[in-house]
């Protein structure tokens, strides 16, 4: 771009960097406690659900091992009548000792069985609760005609008086026995016993299965809630913290009062604008700007009139700069602005269209009017510049020239 072709767009606004435009000043509450309540709450939440399938699980273990002790007792229930008739025959008729000595015992273990069994709905009748049989095996307990109570009781009652029964001759002692129960053909005890442990195997599966429903029902809402908190809880801290995160960078980058950019990152712009302008021989300028007199604005009229100056020349800088401009406040009233591909003569035109529209401006504040001046030092890059401070220190010497002739005016490093 050669000077008059920089002059003739001098005269219109250049185009608008939007970036510094919407880069205004942030104000946000710090989202910590929002972000951890709700992470609280949604552990919380799964924990206790998590908790809840434990103790479904740890029921289920209990009921298994409670079930499998109550059907193996009433299994051998079974086989201990079984084991009694044989026994007892045997006894009747050959008055071996050693059957009546086995089948007292297998009596006596099926005499403590039932009693253990029947123990829980005993004590819970004594004491005015509900029993914890079902009614289903209750009748089959107590009602008929199955009566298993009564009908074992009497079972152990006669086998133990056909035991016993040690002169009584072989053909009597077996009619009194196959006359109760010691025929196995008319003795349905044993068939009532098999009922017995169907009842308990068939409730314990069906709790068992209730309760592995129950823990499948919890697993699902688990599932079904760490999805829910993803989708709507999770997910949008982490769009909250991403939010967080940008705004943070923003007021890290950007000054609070002036939207404009800090020094940081315009020192990590301007050094990588110089790589460029070294790699492809490129021009590039600089221009630093001073408000002229500004403490006397902020003893006469308040720093908030102080602030406004500071807000209207920012807003000439960005308004009046190309989108490959890079504007920053320096200071409390000094502000730079790097030209990359300009020349020194057109930044110098750059900055008095700068410096005029800064003594064109007003500022009412307070019912007062309020005007103000800025002067301006210009450099460019020399091939001898091996670093961006170069470049910056002489639009600083400038300046100072500017401000030593007079202020309100444009001085360039030569």
């Amino acid at each position: 771009m050669t000077p008059n072709e920089f002059a003739l767009n001098m005269s219109t606004p250049l185009p608008t960097d939007t970036s510094q435009e919407n880069a205004t000043a942030i104000h946000i509450a710090n989202p910590l406690n929002y972000i951890t309540v709700n992470y609280m709450v949604s552990l919380g939440l799964i924990a206790c659900l998590a908790i809840a399938v434990l103790f479904m699980l740890d029921s289920i273990i209990v009921e298994q091992n409670q079930s499998g002790k109550i059907i193996h007792i009433g299994g051998q229930q079974r086989m201990l009548s079984q084991h009694v008739n044989l026994f007892a025959i045997n006894y009747v008729h050959t008055k071996s000792e050693l059957s009546r000595k086995s089948a007292l015992e297998a009596l006596e273990i099926m005499s403590a069985n039932h009693t253990l069994l029947l123990d829980p709905h005993n004590e819970a009748i004594k004491n005015n609760r509900p029993s914890p049989l079902s009614e289903e095996i209750r009748a089959l307990y107590f009602s008929p005609p199955h009566e298993v109570d009564s009908k074992l009781k009497l079972f152990i009652d006669q086998v133990t008086n056909a035991l016993s029964q040690k002169n009584t001759p072989v053909s009597t002692a077996i009619y009194n026995a196959s006359a109760n129960f010691l025929d196995p053909e008319r003795n349905d005890l044993l068939y009532s016993l098999n009922m017995v442990v169907e009842k308990y195997e068939q409730e314990s599966a069906e709790k068992i299965n209730r309760l592995r429903t129950a823990q499948n029902i919890i697993l699902a809402i688990i599932i079904l809630t760490i999805i829910t908190e993803t989708l709507f809880i999770f997910r949008p801290i982490m769009r909250n913290i991403g939010s967080y995160a940008e705004l943070l960078k923003k007021e890290a980058n950007y000054d609070f009062l002036s939207g404009l950019l800090n020094s940081r990152p315009f020192s990590v712009i301007a050094n990588k604008a110089l790589s460029s302008a070294q790699r492809h021989q490129t021009d590039l300028s600089v221009i630093i700007f001073d408000l002229d007199k500004f403490k006397k604005i902020n003893d006469r009229y308040g720093h908030p009139a102080g602030d406004k100056v500071i807000k209207k020349f920012s807003a000439i800088l960005t308004e009046n700069s190309r989108a490959s401009d890079s504007v920053a406040r320096i200071g409390g009233e000094e502000f730079i602005i790097l030209l990359p591909n300009t020349h020194l003569d057109d930044a110098m035109l750059l900055a008095e269209k700068f410096r005029l529209a800064a003594s064109q401006s007003e500022i009412n504040h307070n019912n007062n009017t309020i005007t103000f001046t800025t002067s301006c030092g210009v450099s460019q890059l020399k091939e001898t510049d091996t670093e961006i401070e170069s470049l910056i220190n002489r639009a600083d010497n400038a300046l100072y020239k500017a401000k030593r002739n007079g202020r309100n005016q444009v001085a360039a490093d030569h």
